[in-house]
């Protein structure tokens, strides 16, 4: 009986819309949100490294501690050639 209600089947529909429509509308809300939290945080912590720059950094320690040590080793057979 309720089926054949045309007033109750456009009622219906009014509140499907209406809640597609706000649906969409709190989606958007949230996304806006979200993305303001994501550029507040890079602004106020551009500090922050991600996992590639530490991967970068880590090599460019590693390279660096291979010259320091090549330097050191070279000053080291220098000294000991001058000593002599």
């Amino acid at each position: 009986m309720a089926e054949n209600d045309p007033v109750l089947e456009q009622r219906v529909e009014a509140l499907e819309q209406f809640s597609q429509a706000r649906v969409v509308e709190q989606v958007g809300d949230l996304t806006k949100r979200v993305t303001s939290l994501e550029s507040a945080r890079e602004t106020e912590s551009p500090f922050l490294a991600n996992k590639e720059d530490i991967a970068r950094l880590e090599g460019l320690h590693s390279a660096t501690q291979e010259k320091i040590t090549a330097q050191s080793e070279q000053l080291n057979a220098r000294l000991d050639a001058q000593s002599e």
